[in-house]
């Protein structure tokens, strides 16, 4: 929908039926006043009448019939047609619409104008009153007089409404000449206040698919920056977003280069050696290509988070209501394996059932990356416990290993994607940190490190409560 044809059409409309309005308020004041004006003339025509007619009937033998003005003239050349058949010296047309009875006190007829009927315009009572004669109605005004009589004086319908609607007219008019030069004048000024969008859409229709920047906010209305500003933060996400998949896309081509080149050394090693040379070669293939699917894998999941952290409408997962003792009981299960291997045993101290809101592959990716980062990290024959517990303030779930711990200064940097500490004999891919900070994150939970006694590492994930 376009707004400029909307707001033209609206305040078009408007104005139109503010006028309708304007002109029907003004026809029925007009007709109140009008009505008011004649039926004091009424009044002051009957007054006149007791006056001035009781010495003319008096010498009256018959009935005293005053004569209206007839149109008997020609049009002026000069003059107008209309008014010239109105009009003349002698008198008016509207003498017709206009007329008066007197009456006896014993009801006899004693003078009427010419235009008024042989029989009373309306009972015999004081006042005003509306009464239907042929095809036209009265407005009628009955005046007493000293000898009993009554005078009648009254107006034909058709004068008012007549009077009436030519002011209606003139007020009307004026309006309705005014009518294109206000639709000018709105549609300059819509054009003029719609000027910035179009400069806006313009810039907006030149620039290149990697221009970010944010829009200038100032030079647009004050109605419309509120949507520029949440446009420019878009833009912001956007650019975040574009820079770290640049990140992912160089850390990914950089760690993949270096598992993918010893397992095509390892590859060659084999082709060219027999016997027990080959198996060895192999071997190292074999364990090549579980490192790079580990690192594949992690580098995914760490997409598939960082995607997850402003979901749209058909990204989101549906939270749950997760129990942190179930959860890592079953991750325990797919983990024995590993555990075995290494013969080292999974402890968990859980005393009562506790329970989070979130999703359940974030949390699945926060409780299975700090096990196996601990397992891994772990000596041959160590333990890794695992409690879960509320305190004051917060729930923990915190895993401690027996391996060799990190130092304090890199405590932080460990959090980075890819960061290994140097003089670790462990083998990974330097993701599991990073990947449990952002499904903690995600979670609503902090994640911190500290040192275990004797030997080792806990890592503890809190929420508040």
């Amino acid at each position: 929908m376009s707004l400029r044809r909307y707001l033209l059409s609206t305040l078009l409309g408007l104005l139109a039926l503010l006028l309708l309005i304007s002109a029907l308020a003004g026809y029925s004041e007009s007709r109140h006043e009008l009505e008011e004006v004649f039926d004091a003339q009424l009044a002051q025509h009957a007054k006149v009448l007791r006056a001035s007619l009781a010495p003319a009937i008096e010498r009256q033998a018959g009935l005293l019939a005053i004569e209206s003005w007839h149109n008997n003239i020609d049009v002026d050349e000069h003059g107008d047609e209309n008014e010239a058949w109105e009009r003349d010296a002698l008198g008016h047309a509207y003498e017709n619409k206009i007329a008066f009875q007197l009456w006896s006190a014993e009801g006899k007829l004693q003078a009427r104008s010419d235009s008024a009927p042989f029989t009373p315009f309306s009972d015999f009572v004081a006042g005003y009153s509306e009464m239907v004669h042929g095809e036209h109605t009265w407005r009628v005004f009955t005046l007493s007089n000293a000898s009993g009589g009554w005078i009648q004086v009254g107006h034909r319908d058709d004068v008012r409404g007549e009077l009436s609607a030519e002011i209606a007219l003139q007020t009307i008019w004026p309006a309705l000449l005014l009518m294109p030069v206000m639709a000018l004048v709105i549609l300059l000024s819509l054009r003029h206040a719609l000027k910035p969008l179009k400069t806006l859409t313009r810039t907006l229709g030149e620039r290149s698919p990697s221009e970010l920047a944010p829009l200038p906010v100032d030079t647009v209305p004050e109605e419309v920056q509120p949507l520029v500003r949440g446009f420019n933060a878009l833009m912001a996400r956007l650019e975040e977003a574009f820079q770290q998949q640049k990140r992912f896309i160089a850390d990914a081509a950089h760690e993949l280069k270096t598992p993918l080149a010893a397992l095509q050394i390892h590859t060659e090693n084999a082709l060219a050696e027999d016997g027990e040379a080959r198996a060895a070669a192999l071997l190292h293939v074999k364990e090549g290509i579980v490192r790079t699917n580990r690192l594949v894998e992690q580098l995914l999941l760490l997409s598939r988070l960082e995607h997850l952290r402003q979901p749209g409408p058909q990204q989101s997962a549906p939270k749950a209501t997760l129990e942190l003792g179930q959860a890592t009981r079953q991750l325990f299960a797919e983990l024995t394996v590993l555990a075995e291997r290494r013969q080292q045993r999974l402890l968990l101290e859980c005393p009562v059932p506790q329970t989070i809101s979130g999703n359940e592959l974030v949390l699945r990716a926060l409780l299975r990356n700090l096990l196996d980062n601990a397992l891994r990290y772990s000596p041959a024959g160590s333990d890794v416990s695992v409690q879960i517990f509320r305190d004051d303030s917060a729930l923990c779930w915190r895993v401690c290993d027996q391996g060799p711990g990190i130092s304090t200064d890199q405590q932080e940097q460990v959090f980075e994607p890819f960061f290994r500490e140097l003089g670790n004999e462990a083998t990974g891919s330097g993701l599991g940190l990073a990947i449990a900070r952002e499904a903690a994150m995600q979670l609503g939970a902090s994640i911190s490190l500290s040192s275990n006694s004797p030997s080792g590492l806990c890592v503890s994930v809190r929420w508040s409560t």
